[in-house]
């Protein structure tokens, strides 16, 4: 009987959370992505009508120099290439009322990077 509990109250936490990760206000989350030094990698973020904010974070697992890693975010007639240093090894963007559509994301570095990316929207 605990194990019949147990294994119904574990799948309705996995029904519950896939039902909720389409309103999760995550966008992208990426993992221990890697770049290699003078090129740039590119990814594509759809923006759904009605964002107030678009926040853009990127952590990386080294001693950075605000040179070494450059993020860019380009969208219909908008483009933002600013990312401030805040604590830890990270940058963030924020971009208030975004226009809606495709958006491109561009990482590139002058050195070898690993590093992580996570977008957020509300």
């Amino acid at each position: 009987m605990k194990v019949q509990l147990k294994i119904l109250v574990g799948l309705s936490l996995l029904l519950l959370a896939f039902a909720s990760w389409g309103n999760d206000s995550d966008y992208i989350r990426l993992h221990n992505q890697y770049v290699a030094p003078h090129t740039a990698l590119n990814y594509s973020l759809e923006v759904p009508a009605g964002v107030e904010f678009l926040t853009a974070k990127i952590t990386w697992n080294s001693n950075p120099s605000i040179y070494d890693l450059f993020l860019t975010l380009r969208g219909v007639g908008f483009q933002i290439s600013d990312c401030r240093l805040v604590v830890g090894y990270s940058a963030q963007c924020v971009v208030h009322f975004p226009p809606a559509g495709s958006w491109e994301v561009i990482i590139e570095s002058n050195r070898s990077r690993n590093f992580g990316l996570e977008f957020y929207y509300q």
